[in-house]
């Protein structure tokens, strides 16, 4: 069963079950009523009788007025009169046949038929003898039967308006899911091009359309960023790789007899076979966001001071000059702040002029660190400055060849968010500067 048929069956359970309880509760209450007012009825009546026989009549008397009686008695009840053999002697109205003789108002079943019976002792004339009144439940059971039928009509119309009307609404309540679910079957079969733009409601459907969006909106982000990734690395990739297929078909075909061309090829396949290894560091270190056990703390300075150490031996042409504060703890790891400094540093370095400066300075503030990167490189358009942080972005690629991965500052983003930190970055002609604030152990 669908959840539509579900609800809607499950609702009009629901509802005949409350029906049927007040239905019950109800007829109970509508039965004893009725009985007791036959039961006082069928006493009245008693009582009227006896109360006109006791009243001095004879039973000669009373033979001649049983036409009286009559009137005071129900149509379908029946009174007997019998003497104190227990033979019948009077007899008004002759609906029921005669019961034993029994000093109480009991039911029983006359003819087929439920009954109150009531005898009494009763004088007339000089005669004793006893009265009996026999009171048929015919019109009570019929008005019950009438009762039970009239509820169980309603109750079976009940029901059908109750699954009918459940129906309805489930399918009206349900129309947003329908569309949700139509919505997640178009994005499973055709993709994030034509996606259905859904509408929010002010409700808890609405509520998970909003999350579908987000979602939605963050698998498509996530989608399209795989598929740059995958294109992107792709390129990359192949670029050393033909240049080291080259250089080894040269050799192959008749370069390795040339020790001078042997050596420029060997050399050249090693700068790229290099170049190569560090771009694949650089996206094993981007894909790979597992903790370590290494301590979230490290000191600022001696980390700058061992950073600026390795990379001023890689390019001793640059110019690293320091301008740093006292040295605090910060809650990163010795290994994360190393890669963000080096990474700074070396992007720097590329991008740098003819005569590379560089300038480190640190503030420290109560709860945080802030380093700051400065070179006097040739800076970053302002253009391209809001995309430097994606993956193989690189500023001004159109003009100039710059060596590098292009991952550096994906991974410097990675590991600031990874570490609570926060990065911002300026730039113009006379240089960029990149601005590091790291949390503070306190």
């Amino acid at each position: 069963m669908t959840l539509k048929q579900k609800w809607a069956l499950t609702a009009g359970l629901l509802i005949v079950a409350t029906y049927a309880v007040v239905c019950i509760v109800l007829y109970g209450f509508v039965y004893n009523w009725l009985l007791t007012e036959e039961r006082a009825k069928a006493e009245r009546t008693l009582v009227d009788v006896t109360s006109y026989i006791n009243d001095g009549l004879s039973m000669e008397e009373l033979r001649r007025q049983r036409g009286m009686l009559t009137t005071i008695i129900d149509q379908q009840e029946t009174v007997r009169i019998f003497n104190q053999d227990g033979l019948e002697v009077v007899r008004i109205n002759d609906k029921s046949s005669a019961q034993p003789l029994e000093l109480a108002f009991v039911e029983r079943v006359v003819d087929g038929e439920r009954a109150f019976v009531t005898t009494l002792p009763i004088q007339v004339g000089m005669m004793q003898g006893y009265i009996q009144l026999v009171h048929p439940l015919t019109q009570f059971l019929a008005m019950m039967r009438y009762l039970l039928t009239a509820m169980l009509l309603a109750g079976v119309i009940a029901l059908i308006i109750a699954v009918a009307g459940g129906y309805y609404l489930a399918g009206f309540f349900m129309r947003p899911v329908l569309t949700l679910r139509d919505a997640m079957r178009e994005v499973a079969e055709t993709g994030f091009e034509k996606r259905t733009a859904l509408v929010a409601r002010d409700d808890e459907i609405g509520e998970l359309i909003v999350v579908y969006e987000q979602m939605i909106a963050e698998l498509e982000a996530a989608f399209l960023q795989q598929h740059q990734f995958v294109s992107d690395a792709s390129h990359e990739l192949r670029t050393p790789l033909h240049a080291v297929e080259g250089h080894l078909s040269l050799l192959k075909r008749w370069g390795k007899d040339d020790p001078a061309v042997l050596d420029e090829s060997l050399t050249l396949a090693l700068a790229e076979t290099a170049r190569m290894k560090t771009l694949i560091e650089a996206l094993l270190a981007l894909a790979r966001r597992t903790s370590s056990d290494e301590p979230v703390k490290t000191q600022l300075n001696d980390t700058i001071a061992a950073v600026e150490k390795t990379v001023q031996a890689a390019h001793p042409h640059v110019r690293i000059t320091t301008n740093l504060a006292e040295n605090v703890a910060v809650k990163i790891t010795a290994s994360g702040l190393t890669q963000i400094l080096q990474n700074l540093l070396v992007n720097a370095v590329h991008y740098s002029k003819q005569d590379p400066i560089i300038t480190i300075t640190t503030t420290i503030s109560s709860r945080s660190a802030v380093v700051t990167v400065a070179d006097n490189g040739i800076g970053i358009p302002a253009q391209d400055l809001p995309h430097i942080f994606d993956r193989f972005y690189r500023a001004d690629h159109a003009r100039k060849r710059i060596d590098g991965s292009g991952l550096g500052l994906s991974i410097v983003r990675m590991l600031v968010d990874k570490y609570q930190a926060d990065i911002s970055v300026t730039s113009g002609e006379a240089g960029t500067v990149f601005t590091l604030t790291l949390p503070r152990c306190l």
